[in-house]
C-alpha cells in the first residue's frame, strides 16, 4: 500500500506540473484564434505542424530511452546522458540540413509552395524543438518529480509568453517563428545548466558499446513511435493539401484537447514504468496485471469524464473558448474526444517492459499506417476533414484494442482477474449519467434564453459542468467505485449536509 502511495503521489505532482502548463498552454490558441484571420493562423499551423512532426520523427524516441537506463546502470548515469545529448543534437542538425537543402519536402506535404521563404527559420527550430522535447524526457526520467513539475511549468510559460507577444505585437507567422526560436534557445540553455548540475563532467563521457546497447533498445520502439506519430499527424496534410490553410486552422483547433488527457497518461507512465520493470524482473506477473488494473483505474476516473462531459457541451465550448468562427471545431472536437479513451489503457510503458514483443507492434502498424492513409486519401476529400478526423479516431481504437488484447495474453488473463476491472465500468456507468444530467441541463438552459453572447456561454458551461461534477461523483459513491481512502479524501471537499449521506 505503501509503494502504491508513493507512486500515486508522485503522478499527483507531475500531473500537476503539466495541469499548470496546460492552462497556460491554452492561452496560445485562444489568443492566436481572437488576433489572427483564419489564413494566417493556418499558415502558423502548417509551419508549427512541419516543425514538431519533424522534431518528433527524427529522434525515433531515443531520449526515452533514459527510463530504462537511469535506474538499471546507475554506475553509468553520465554516460547514458552524454549519449543522449549526442544523438539529438545530431538529428536535430541533420533535420535542419535536410529542410535548408529540400524546403521542397515540408511544402508539397502541406500544398502550399510560399512556405518554402520560411526554411530558415523551420530548419533553425527543428534543432532546439527536438533538444527542449528530450529535456523534459530527461527529466521525468530522472524521478525529480517536484522539480519536473516546475520546470514544466517555466517551460510553457515562457513558451506562451514568447508566442502572445509576438501574436499581439506583430501577428505574423514570421514573428511567431523568431519567438519560438528565442524561447526555445532559452529552454536549450537551461537543460545544459540542469545536465551539469545533475551530471557533473558528462560531457566527458562518452560510451560507444552503451550508446550501441541503447540505441538496441530505442531503435524498435522509436521505429514503433514513428509509426504512431505518423498516424497521428498525417491527417493534418490531407486536411492542408486538400483544402487549405483556412480549413486547416479550423480543423487543428478542433483537435486542440487531447494534450489534458495525454499528460496524465504521461505522468503515470512515468512513475508506474520502474515498478513495472522491477516487477517482471522478479517474474511476479500477477501483480504486474494488479498495477496495470490499478493504473487503468485511476485513468478512467479522468478519461470518461472529459469525454462524456465535453461530447455534451462541444458546440457551446468551442464557441466559448474560439469564438463564432471556429463552430465547425465542435464536430471534429467531438469526434477527436474519442482518443481519450484510449489513453486508459497503459500500452506505453507495457511495450517497454517487455522489448521482445516489439517488432509484433511493429508489424500491425506497419499494416494499419498505410490502410489508415488510404482511408484519409478517400474520405478526406469525399467527406472533408469531419471525414478526416474520423478515421484517426478509428485507427486510433483499433491499435489500443490490439494493444490490450495483445497484453492481455502476455500476462495470462483469465476471467478469475475481471473482477479487477469492474471499477472501470464503474466509471463508465457514471460518466454515462453524469453526461445524460449535463444534457439534460444544457437543453433546458437553451430553451431559457439564446446562448450565443460570452456571458450566457459562460453561465451554460459554468452549470453544466457543476451537474456533471455532482451527478459524476454521486455516481461514484452509489456504485462503490471509491474505497476507504478515497471516500476520506474526498470528503474533506464535500458539504456536511453530504458527508453523513454519502461516506
Amino acid at each position: 500500500m505503501s509503494q502504491q502511495r508513493s507512486l500515486t503521489n508522485k503522478a499527483s505532482w507531475l500531473f500537476a506540473g503539466k495541469l499548470i502548463a496546460f492552462l497556460l498552454a491554452i492561452v496560445t490558441p485562444l489568443v492566436v484564434a481572437r488576433r489572427l484571420d483564419l489564413v494566417t493562423q493556418g499558415v502558423y499551423k502548417q509551419l508549427f505542424a512541419a516543425i514538431l512532426s519533424a522534431s518528433n520523427i527524427l529522434p525515433l524516441g531515443f531520449a526515452t530511452c533514459a527510463y530504462y537506463f537511469l535506474p538499471s546502470e546507475k554506475e553509468k548515469r553520465n554516460e547514458i546522458i552524454f549519449n543522449i545529448v549526442i544523438v539529438l543534437s545530431l538529428v536535430g542538425i541533420f533535420g535542419a540540413v535536410l529542410v535548408l537543402a529540400f524546403p521542397q519536402i515540408y511544402t508539397k506535404l502541406l500544398g502550399d509552395p510560399s512556405l518554402s521563404k520560411y526554411a530558415v527559420y523551420v530548419a533553425l527550430a527543428i534543432p532546439l524543438t527536438v533538444l527542449c522535447q528530450g529535456f523534459e524526457t530527461l527529466l521525468m526520467a530522472n524521478q525529480e518529480v517536484q522539480l519536473t513539475a516546475f520546470l514544466l511549468i517555466l517551460i510553457q510559460a515562457t513558451r506562451t509568453l514568447s508566442i502572445f507577444l509576438a501574436v499581439t505585437i506583430w501577428g505574423t507567422p514570421l514573428s511567431i517563428l523568431i519567438s519560438f526560436l528565442i524561447q526555445g534557445a532559452i529552454i536549450v540553455t537551461l537543460m545544459f545548466w540542469y545536465l551539469i548540475s545533475r551530471f557533473p563532467g558528462f560531457w566527458k563521457h562518452f560510451d560507444g558499446p552503451l550508446l550501441r546497447r541503447q540505441i538496441a533498445y530505442a531503435a524498435p520502439i522509436g521505429l514503433a513511435g514513428l509509426l504512431w506519430i505518423l498516424q497521428l499527424d498525417m491527417h493534418n496534410y490531407f486536411v492542408s493539401n486538400f483544402f487549405g490553410a483556412a480549413a486547416l486552422a479550423i480543423y487543428q483547433n478542433g483537435c486542440f484537447q487531447l494534450p489534458l488527457m495525454g499528460m496524465i497518461a504521461e505522468s503515470s507512465t512515468a512513475v508506474v514504468l520502474p515498478r513495472l520493470s522491477e516487477l517482471r524482473k522478479s517474474g511476479t506477473t500477477h501483480e504486474m496485471l494488479s498495477l496495470v488494473a490499478r493504473v487503468m483505474r485511476k485513468l478512467s476516473v479522468p478519461a470518461f469524464a472529459i469525454y462524456f462531459y465535453f461530447s455534451t457541451v462541444a458546440e457551446p465550448f468551442m464557441v466559448f473558448l474560439l469564438t463564432n468562427k471556429f463552430r465547425p471545431s465542435a464536430l471534429i472536437f467531438s469526434v477527436n474526444l474519442l482518443l481519450i479513451l484510449t489513453t486508459i489503457f497503459p500500452a506505453d510503458p507495457l511495450m517497454r517492459t517487455f522489448p521482445e514483443r516489439r517488432m509484433y507492434f511493429i508489424k500491425f502498424q506497419c499494416f494499419l499506417l498505410p490502410a489508415s492513409a488510404l482511408m484519409l486519401w478517400w474520405a478526406t476529400p469525399k467527406f472533408g476533414p469531419y471525414g478526416a478526423i474520423a478515421v484517426v479516431a478509428a485507427a486510433g481504437i483499433i491499435d489500443r484494442l490490439f494493444a490490450a488484447f495483445t497484453f492481455s495474453r502476455i500476462l495470462n488473463v483469465t476471467r478469475a482477474d475481471f473482477p479487477q476491472f469492474y471499477d472501470i465500468g464503474r466509471t463508465a456507468l457514471s460518466a454515462i449519467v453524469g453526461g445524460a444530467a449535463s444534457l439534460a441541463v444544457k437543453h433546458q438552459m437553451m430553451a431559457w434564453q439564446p446562448v450565443e453572447t460570452w456571458r450566457t456561454l459562460f453561465i451554460l458551461l459554468a452549470g453544466t459542468s457543476i451537474t456533471f461534477a455532482i451527478v459524476y461523483i454521486f455516481m461514484l459513491f452509489l456504485t462503490g467505485f471509491l474505497d476507504d481512502d478515497e471516500k476520506a479524501l474526498l470528503r474533506r471537499f464535500l458539504p456536511i449536509s453530504l458527508k453523513a449521506k454519502l461516506v
